[in-house]
Order: structure tokens, then C-alpha cells, then sequence
């Protein structure tokens, strides 16, 4: 009789190993399944959001840093496309020096062009050197859009289609323009620029930038 217990018991611990062995792999590859799927959401997810823009950048900001440096590129090259002289004048385009007479502060247009060279420095050598033409509002609207001002001006002035988007879309629906600083502010300025002359002399003289060492 203890014979038969013992036989059962020890079938009734087979069968239970029988079962638990059975029942992990399917548990594991549901949980497998559903970290995989998991992960897969998670990859999935834009790194970025479309403007590229950083959350510490305001919108007005990121704008007016674009059109700024459009519009001293441009300047700056000027007839010029070649890849190197493309290269050359944008590897200094965020020194403060080159945004001296915007509506924000150097400072503050210095982190606005940083963020846009983080996000479009490829897109921006490519676009300047395709550029087929020097007009710069029109590049300016090619590459950072046009803000909500700029739209009601030169309405009728573009098309739909011309309209529709540009490289950057940084001045999409952007209330404002870049404006000429206010005197208090133009004042910060001039002292920057003063400062800058004990900085930068030997630089600005030798690459015959002299001018900007005046007040």
C-alpha cells in the first residue's frame, strides 16, 4: 500500500514538472513578445520634434537667429558658391560680432544661431551653395519661411505653392520681425563693440575688417 502512495506521489511531482516546464517557455516568449513590441514603440519615437528647435530657444528667437544668418551669409559671400568659401564664412557665423544690429541682444542671437547650426549647419552649406540668386528676403523666406508679419505684407507677392514650406520652417507662423534694435539696446551694443576692440584688434585688422572696430 505505502508502495502505491509513493508511486502516485512521485507521478504527481513528475506530471507538476511536466507542467511547469511546459508553461516557461510559453511565458517567456509572450513577455519576450511584449518587451519587443515594447521597444519597438520606444524606437519609434522621434528623437527631435520637426523644427528642431530646443525647448530652452524661444520661437521668436530661433526665427530672427535664421533670418540673421541668411542675411550675413549672403552678405558675406555674395557671388561666391563654392563649397570652401561657403565652409569659411559659416565656421564664424555665430561671433557676436555679426549681430550687432538685430532686435535681441548678441548674446542671446549667439544661442539662437548655435541652435539653428546644431539642427541645419548641412542643410544651410547646401542651401548656399545652390543659392541662384542674392536676394536675400527671398532666401530668408526659402530657408526659414516667412513669419506671420511678412506674410501680410507681401501678400500677393507669392504663390501658394511658394508659400507651402521652406528648409527650416523656423518663422512658420512666427509673430514678429527682425527689427532694428531699440537705443538702450544699441547702446549694449556699441559697448560690445568697444569691448571688442581689445578682443579681436589684431584679427579684425588682419583680415581688413577694420570698420568694425569703429564705435
Amino acid at each position: 500500500k505505502s508502495k502505491r502512495i509513493l508511486m502516485r506521489v512521485s507521478f504527481l511531482l513528475l506530471l507538476l514538472l511536466v507542467l511547469a516546464f511546459a508553461h516557461t517557455p510559453f511565458t517567456s516568449a509572450k513577455a519576450h513578445r511584449k518587451k519587443s513590441k515594447h521597444s519597438k514603440k520606444k524606437r519609434e519615437a522621434p528623437a527631435v520634434s520637426s523644427s528642431k528647435r530646443p525647448v530652452s530657444i524661444s520661437e521668436g528667437l530661433y526665427c530672427h537667429s535664421c533670418q540673421a544668418i541668411v542675411e550675413q551669409s549672403v552678405r558675406r559671400l555674395y557671388g561666391k558658391k563654392a563649397v570652401y568659401e561657403v565652409v569659411d564664412v559659416l565656421s564664424d557665423m555665430c561671433q557676436f560680432e555679426h549681430f550687432l544690429n538685430y532686435r535681441y541682444p548678441p548674446t542671446e542671437m549667439w544661442k539662437g544661431c548655435e541652435a539653428m547650426f546644431d539642427g541645419w549647419s548641412e542643410e544651410l552649406e547646401t542651401f548656399l551653395v545652390k543659392r541662384e540668386s542674392e536676394d536675400i528676403p527671398l532666401l530668408q523666406k526659402d530657408f526659414c519661411d516667412l513669419t506671420l508679419e511678412q506674410l501680410m505684407e507681401q501678400e500677393g507677392q507669392f504663390s501658394v505653392d511658394e508659400k507651402a514650406g521652406s528648409v527650416t520652417r523656423a518663422c512658420h507662423g512666427v509673430d514678429g520681425r527682425i527689427d532694428m534694435p531699440s537705443d538702450s539696446q544699441r547702446s549694449v551694443n556699441n559697448k560690445l563693440r568697444m569691448d571688442m576692440r581689445y578682443v579681436d584688434k589684431e584679427e579684425l585688422e588682419a583680415e581688413g575688417r577694420e570698420e568694425l572696430l569703429q564705435s
